[in-house]
């Protein structure tokens, strides 16, 4: 695990475990990872967790628990990340997850729910059209799927979006599908290893520490132009992502100090709840990467 290899926190926690371990848990991640894509899982990951691995080792303290149990949150928000792009998931609700979870309590009704979201959103797109045409299928699941579309088609049209029912399109690059949810790709990509370098992952950091940075680094983002109200947004999208922070007051950036600079950028102090200095960065410049 090349993380074991950096500093702070997250590599200070992984490098407390023995190499052997995290070696093996690498290597179960990855056989895991290939063995439900072979047998074409239902529900997969599409990326491989080493965490979970962590998490059951009976020995492991807790602190360091708590870290892996932050960094596995990543994962799946990762796949929420992806849903909000390809129009299978809200900012509130997974359909794909809540599939998983209806079909394991037996909830047949949350099932079927979820299920038609998820094709519903999927219909938009040719790829999926073409393989559903061209999809080997009992004649009665045919008939359904068929049914099906028609019922969304004449919702589409009803709502004055012929054009879309009619014109499939095709799969948005990443980066354009995710134009609309840039303070949801942030924190995601930001979770474990924050792209800004000299500050720990957002994952360490206090949701006061962290609002107060995103007014500052990423002044555009909607809903962050007065200290409460973004506060509480961030803390909504936080918990609708399914992501878990480390929650240690020994390993948290309880609070920031902006200093403005005349040029346009500003120095960014971050301190534990005690008041000890975990970071200094100057010169940080919204949408910029800092110099340290």
């Amino acid at each position: 695990m090349e993380l074991r290899r950096f500093g702070g926190w997250l590599g200070g926690a992984l490098q407390s475990i023995p190499e052997w371990i995290i070696a093996e848990a690498d290597r179960r991640a990855r056989q895991d990872y290939e063995r439900e894509w072979e047998r074409e899982t239902p529900y997969r990951l599409t990326i491989p967790d080493p965490w979970k691995f962590l998490l059951d080792v009976p020995d492991v303290p807790g602190r360091q628990k708590r870290v892996f149990r932050a960094a596995q949150s990543q994962i799946k928000a990762y796949h929420h990340l992806t849903g909000l792009a390809f129009g299978f998931a809200t900012v509130k609700t997974d359909h794909y997850r809540e599939m998983q979870r209806a079909e394991l309590s037996g909830d047949s009704v949350k099932l079927e729910h979820h299920a038609r979201k998820l094709f519903d959103a999927l219909l938009e797109f040719k790829p999926f059209r073409d393989d559903l045409k061209s999809a080997d299928l009992a004649l009665d699941l045919q008939r359904e799927l068929q049914s099906r579309f028609e019922d969304w088609r004449k919702y589409q049209v009803r709502h004055q979006k012929k054009q879309t029912a009619d014109n499939p399109k095709p799969l948005p690059r990443f980066e354009e599908a995710m134009q609309g949810f840039k303070a949801e790709r942030v924190l995601v990509e930001n979770w474990l290893i924050c792209r800004i370098p000299g500050l720990p992952g957002f994952m360490f950091w206090s949701n006061i520490a962290l609002a107060k940075l995103a007014y500052h680094h990423k002044p555009d983002v909607k809903h962050l132009d007065s200290e409460d109200p973004r506060r509480a947004y961030l803390r909504k999208l936080i918990q609708r992502l399914k992501l878990q922070s480390v929650n240690d007051t020994d390993c948290c950036v309880w609070a920031v100090e902006v200093k403005s600079r005349h040029d346009g950028g500003f120095d960014l102090t971050g301190n534990k709840r005690n008041g000890a200095e975990v970071f200094r960065v100057e010169n940080l410049r919204p949408f910029q990467r800092a110099k340290t």
